[in-house]
C-alpha cells in the first residue's frame, strides 16, 4: 500500500520533536513511537484509523505521509498538531522569570511563535 503524502510548511520556527514528540506517553506508547528521526503515530479519526508518519526536514518543514483508511484525514490534522491553530496572542512569557526563560530557550516549540 503506498502512502498518502503532503509537506507541511510552518509559519514560524517549529521543532517537531519537542512540539509533537512530547505527546508521547513514554517509552512504551503503543500510539506513538520515534525511530530514526521519524514520529510514527497510530490515531482514529472520524473517518477511521491511520498510521502517520512526521519527520522534519532541513528547511523546516514536515513531510508527513499516511496509511489506512483515514489517511487523507490524519494528513488533514498536521497543521493542527504541529501547532498550526495555537493562539499565542495573549500569552504573556515576562510574567514569570522561569516562564520567560523556558520560551527563550525554545523559540521552536509549538506555539511559541
Amino acid at each position: 500500500m503506498r502512502p498518502v503524502q503532503t509537506i507541511y510548511r510552518p509559519r514560524g520556527p517549529f521543532d517537531l520533536r519537542a512540539s509533537v514528540g512530547g505527546l508521547q506517553r513514554g517509552p512504551g506508547d503503543p500510539a506513538q513511537r520515534l525511530h530514526n528521526g521519524v514520529i510514527w503515530r497510530a490515531t482514529r479519526t472520524p473517518s477511521g484509523i491511520a498510521t502517520l508518519a512526521l519527520a522534519q526536514q532541513g528547511d523546516g518543514s514536515v513531510r508527513a505521509a499516511a496509511w489506512g483508511p483515514a489517511a487523507e484525514h490524519a494528513l488533514t490534522q498536521v497543521p493542527a498538531l504541529c501547532g498550526a491553530l495555537d493562539d499565542a496572542s495573549d500569552f504573556d512569557a515576562s510574567l514569570h522569570p522561569l516562564v520567560s526563560d523556558a520560551h527563550r530557550r525554545n523559540p521552536a516549540l509549538r506555539g511559541s511563535w
